[in-house]
């Protein structure tokens, strides 16, 4: 897939700058395939990866990255917690959960921890890679969505 001008990927969405990846995920084959994808994006790069949440922490910590990619149940600790732990030392990182977990309250805990994009699986690669780029090009501070 080649990059227009003003690098369009998707119509209406764009991203001005190369954007590092965290991806953490429990599940071995569906953080390989999310990797995959993500990396053969030209402006999208995954520079670390995670299978639970107190690993992924220790990555976000020492890599820095601009979007972190989670999961919601994992083992050592939950996606929301993580969420919360990264917004509190790090404000300005953009985080998207996909999860299983799609009740309107797993929904309503992963915004209000901080997420920016919230994906319920089973997701198309069409849909995660538009949810990865809405937070790559999310401008505002972050909000509570609910008040």
């Amino acid at each position: 897939m080649e990059l227009t001008k003003d690098r369009t990927i998707i119509p209406g969405v764009t991203i001005r700058a190369l954007s590092k990846v965290i991806l953490i995920e429990d599940e071995p084959k569906l953080r390989a395939i999310l990797v995959q994808i993500t990396n053969a994006q030209p402006d999208l790069k995954v520079v670390g990866r995670a299978g639970d949440g107190i690993h992924g922490f220790e990555i976000f910590k020492r890599l820095k990255p601009d979007i972190v990619v989670t999961n919601i149940g994992m083992p050592g600790m939950n996606g929301i917690i993580l969420t919360r732990k990264i917004i509190q030392i790090e404000p300005k990182v953009k985080i998207m959960i996909v999860s299983g977990r799609g009740l309107p309250r797993d929904i309503q805990f992963g915004l209000q921890a901080g997420a920016s994009v919230y994906l319920t699986k089973p997701v198309s690669i069409r849909e995660f890679l538009k949810g990865l780029r809405t937070v790559a090009n999310e401008k505002s501070p972050r909000q509570d969505p609910w008040g």
